[in-house]
C-alpha cells in the first residue's frame, strides 16, 4: 500500500517539517495573518450558492482585518465544507495554508481537490504537479513523488514533463530499473526520430554499466540503429559485441 503523508498538523502548533525546512515564523503558527497575507484568487464568486458565497466573503473579511492565522484556516475551512465539491474554496484555502507553511495540512487539501473535485485533466494534473513539489521539496516524501507522478501519468501518459521528473527521481534514488522501465515509456511517446534514438541509446548504457547485461543492451541499440543507421555509438557497441558473439559460438 503507497505510504501515506504525515497526519494533519493540529491548527493552534507550529508546524514541524524536514530539518532543511526553516520553521514558520510564530507570527504565521499563531499571530495575525497580515504578514503571510497573499491575493486572494481572482474569481468570480457571484454565481455560488449564496452559503459558500457567503463563507468565502467572511473568511476573506477575516483575513483582511488581521485574523489569526488559526482563525483564518478554520473560516475557509467552512468555506469548502460548504462545497466540497467547488474548487475555489479549496484554491482559497490551500492559498492561506502555503502562506502560513502548514505544509501537512496544504498536502492534504491538495489531495482532496484531485479526488473530490471535478476537475478537468488538466486541472488534475496542475493540481497532483503542486503535490509533487509539496512532497518533493517540503515533506520530503519520496515515496509519495513516485506516486504522484504515476497518478499524473495515468491521466496523461504521454506528459514528457512526468515522465522526464519521474525519471529523475528514480536516478537519484538508485532504482535502475524503475529508471530504465520510465526511459522504455518515455521512448514510445516522444515523436522525434532524434529524442527516440538518445532515449534507447542511454537505456543500452544503463543495461550496460548498471547491470552488465549485454544482450539488453544490444536490444536497445538496435532500436537505436533501426532509427538512425549512423549512429556511431550504437554501431561501434554492436561491431564488437557481435564480434564477441561470434567468438563465443565458435
Amino acid at each position: 500500500e503507497p505510504v501515506k503523508a504525515p497526519e494533519p498538523v493540529k491548527a493552534a502548533e507550529p508546524v514541524k517539517t524536514a530539518p532543511v525546512q526553516q520553521e514558520a515564523p510564530e507570527a504565521k503558527a499563531k499571530g495575525s495573518m497580515s504578514e503571510a497575507h497573499s491575493t486572494p484568487v481572482a474569481e468570480d464568486i457571484s454565481a455560488l450558492d449564496p452559503a459558500v458565497r457567503q463563507a468565502l466573503e467572511a473568511a476573506r473579511a477575516l483575513e483582511q482585518g488581521g485574523g489569526t492565522t488559526d482563525k483564518v484556516i478554520d473560516a475557509y475551512r467552512k468555506a469548502v465544507a460548504a462545497a466540497p465539491a467547488q474548487r475555489l474554496p479549496r484554491r482559497e484555502l490551500a492559498r492561506v495554508l502555503r502562506g502560513a507553511e502548514r505544509w501537512n495540512a496544504l498536502a492534504d487539501v491538495l489531495k482532496d481537490e484531485a479526488d473530490k473535485v471535478e476537475l478537468t485533466p488538466d486541472q488534475k494534473v496542475a493540481t497532483l504537479f503542486e503535490l509533487v513539489d509539496l512532497y518533493k521539496d517540503r515533506l520530503r516524501l519520496d515515496t509519495m513523488v513516485i506516486n504522484t507522478f504515476n497518478a499524473i501519468l495515468a491521466i496523461q501518459p504521454g506528459n514528457v514533463r512526468a515522465l522526464d521528473a519521474i525519471a529523475a527521481q528514480y536516478e537519484s534514488m538508485k532504482r535502475w530499473p524503475d529508471l530504465i522501465g520510465a526511459l522504455q515509456k518515455k521512448a514510445a511517446q516522444v515523436e522525434a526520430t532524434e529524442d527516440k534514438v538518445a532515449i534507447f541509446c542511454r537505456i543500452a548504457r544503463l543495461f550496460q554499466e548498471k547491470f552488465s547485461n549485454v544482450a539488453e543492451a544490444i536490444k536497445a541499440y538496435e532500436q537505436a540503429l533501426a532509427l538512425d543507421a549512423d549512429n556511431g555509438e550504437a554501431i561501434a557497441y554492436l561491431k564488437s559485441n557481435y564480434e564477441k558473439r561470434r567468438d563465443w559460438e565458435k
